[in-house]
């Protein structure tokens, strides 16, 4: 009869996770997303969990971005001497589009991380978050951080027209998550709720290792505005990680980051 339970109780853990993994896809309107929401905390895709980068570590990553059409730009009015090969690596179309940020994740207190972030790549205007948890995960209990996306209120989606988006994304987004790790740490669920850019709503998703070293796994979210999922994959030694992502179930990018310890 034990065993009946337990199957029945990863019967339905799995669905759950299948659920949270793949997001619903109804929304794939014209300016519904704007830009990326940019996490600038660590977390799914869009969304922050209660999990925070390794303490005495600091990780450089490029999030985001969407993959380049053309070199070099598209709108050569971003440049002061438009030519057939006008632009830096920075502000072209060449590979990231200029619609990724360039992140900058630092944990320098326990249990803290603080972000300093780039928005798009032909903006040096800093967005600034930062996240505690608060309560750390037990065997019965799930972890609980607290923290605040675009602490600095940049306006990040100026160029969208949805007057919505730009209110939105240009506030600053307090939040509150909670995470709990499932089948001895190869699942991983996390909900939360915040304002800004999360529209005062629920957010939730999952992270699902795919084998035993949890190097490649697949994940998937709702962000309180939008549905995310994608795969990560990171190298041994969790110094490089790599994923690509599908945001709104039309627009996809990928990200990259380095982790050095100090």
């Amino acid at each position: 009869m034990a065993i009946i339970h337990s199957k029945i109780k990863m019967f339905i853990i799995i669905s759950l996770a299948l659920f949270l993994l793949v997001p619903p896809v109804a929304y794939a309107e014209d300016n519904r997303t704007g830009n990326w929401n940019f996490n600038e905390t660590t977390g799914l895709i869009n969304m922050p969990t209660a999990r925070v980068q390794k303490y005495r570590t600091m990780k450089f990553s490029i999030r985001m971005a969407k993959l380049g059409k053309n070199p070099p730009l598209k709108h050569k009015h971003q440049s002061a001497d438009p030519g057939p090969h006008t632009g830096t690596i920075w502000d072209s179309d060449w590979w990231i589009d200029n619609d990724g940020d360039r992140r900058l994740l630092i944990s320098p207190v326990k249990n803290v991380e603080i972000n300093i972030m780039n928005v798009h790549s032909y903006s040096i205007a800093p967005v600034v978050g930062a996240k505690w948890v608060a309560v750390n995960e037990t065997d019965r209990f799930p972890a609980i951080a607290i923290g605040c996306h675009n602490i600095t209120g940049y306006d990040e989606d100026l160029n969208v027209p949805d007057p919505e988006v730009r209110h939105f994304n240009s506030k600053a987004a307090p939040f509150i998550t909670a995470s709990k790790t499932f089948f001895n740490d190869h699942l991983d669920l996390s909900v939360g709720y915040g304002h800004g850019r999360f529209r005062k709503r629920v957010f939730y998703g999952g992270e699902l290792f795919l084998d035993k070293n949890h190097y490649l796994s697949a994940v998937g979210e709702f962000d309180g505005n939008i549905p995310a999922y994608g795969l990560k994959y990171r190298l041994p030694g969790d110094r490089w990680d790599f994923s690509y992502v599908i945001q709104d179930s039309k627009n996809h990018g990928f990200t990259f980051g380095y982790t050095i310890p100090w």
